[in-house]
């Protein structure tokens, strides 16, 4: 787990040209999450997180809204909407991995509850 002088580090020592190579991995290799980082089954996703999810749920007042920043591909913010969330957004620096998101939160039903922007 990182402590907080970790991640200040890594905001002060990352430079514009690094951050644009990073979404331009991302653009390039969107699919390689999913095939190879969180090939969980929603089911096995469920079951994993649910628990802390429900919490998460249990916690939002009634029309509360949950951000998930860096969501991806979406499949925390879709699992959410699942599972009961009123309203979640997604914001992602990668246009190719919101675009995933929008196709798996129409292909899950929940693109009503559900909205990705790219940051």
């Amino acid at each position: 787990m990182q402590n907080n002088s970790t991640v200040l580090s890594r905001l002060n020592t990352s430079t514009p040209k690094l951050d644009a190579q990073e979404v331009d991995w991302w653009e390039k290799f969107a699919d390689v999450e999913e095939q190879f980082c969180w090939v969980q089954t929603p089911t096995m996703q469920k079951f994993f997180r649910g628990k802390y999810l429900q919490r998460i749920i249990e916690l939002c007042s009634a029309n509360a809204s949950i951000a998930e920043l860096g969501c991806g591909t979406g499949w925390l913010s879709i699992l959410l909407a699942k599972m009961g969330a009123e309203k979640v957004f997604g914001l992602d620096f990668s246009e190719a991995q919101i675009q995933k998101a929008r196709k798996g939160a129409i292909e899950a039903g929940v693109d009503r509850q559900v909205s990705f922007q790219t940051i």
